[in-house]
């Protein structure tokens, strides 16, 4: 489905851009358009490098922060797993009623929460993995220890549920940053401009001029597209996926069989 929707885009650029080409030669006398190259040309030499350099900083963030999101779902995973294996050194029911919730919470964003963030848009977290976690941290916290073995366990229990939370709170504010629209509309407006100010160069040898704006915008296009694909951690083309989480719920699973 990527493909497909990145060959059409490329395919309808690819038609306004030779129509806009064919108006403009239509429009345009020759002999008006190639007394311009030398002022047009400079022009779009510095169009060009402004679009380039707006290009690559915002792949440069959209890949960051997809790293930055794989890293958080990690920890925040890996947590959870930490929190279930010293659960099982408390006394009971609170051993039990700890590692019910821990479960419930991973199963609940892979089943739940995950697909429900690739579906795109904002604040599309689970409400019941939300509860869930607030219940697992008042669970946490509500245990009374006893012994100083079981004083230790509390305090890195304690430890263990704010980072969990918090990691949740990072990984949830990814998904509502609104840097890269901005970052967008300056994008699509410079790949138009980039494109159309090539448009104007004044060449007898028609067929190169509309050979070098299709390859232009073909470019452009690519460049566009692959840009998107990665500024949604959740729902792009290049996307975190839940597989932390699954490996949490397996690990706790293997746990439960020793």
């Amino acid at each position: 489905m990527v493909v497909f929707w990145g060959i059409l885009a490329v395919l309808l650029s690819l038609l306004l851009a030779l129509a806009g080409l064919y108006l403009v030669q239509r429009l345009v006398p020759l002999r008006t358009r190639e007394s311009a190259n030398t002022a047009i040309g400079a022009i779009y030499a510095a169009l060009y490098v402004i679009f380039g350099i707006t290009l690559a900083f915002s792949l440069y963030i959209g890949r960051q922060e997809v790293d930055e999101v794989q890293q958080t779902t990690e920890r925040e995973a890996g947590g959870l797993e930490n929190l279930y294996q010293l659960a099982d050194q408390l006394p009971q029911p609170k051993r039990g009623e700890i590692q019910a919730l821990d479960e419930s919470y991973l199963r609940v964003v892979v089943e739940e929460e995950w697909p429900s963030l690739e579906q795109g848009g904002k604040n599309q977290q689970s409400t019941r993995a939300e509860a869930l976690m607030d219940e697992l941290q008042e669970s946490v916290l509500a245990f009374e220890p006893t012994t100083d073995a079981e004083q230790t366990l509390y305090s890195e229990g304690v430890e263990i549920v704010y980072a969990v939370e918090e990691e949740r709170e990072i990984r949830l504010l990814e998904d509502r940053q609104d840097v890269h629209t901005y970052l967008w509309y300056l994008l699509v407006v410079g790949g138009v401009l980039t494109v159309s100010h090539a448009f104007f160069f004044g060449t007898e040898v028609l067929w190169l001029h509309r050979l070098s704006v299709a390859a232009l915008t073909i470019l452009v296009v690519f460049l566009l597209y692959a840009t998107y694909q990665v500024q949604y951690p959740f729902s792009g083309g290049v996307r975190v996926g839940s597989d932390a989480y699954a490996e949490a719920l397996d690990g706790i699973k293997a746990e439960r069989k020793r």
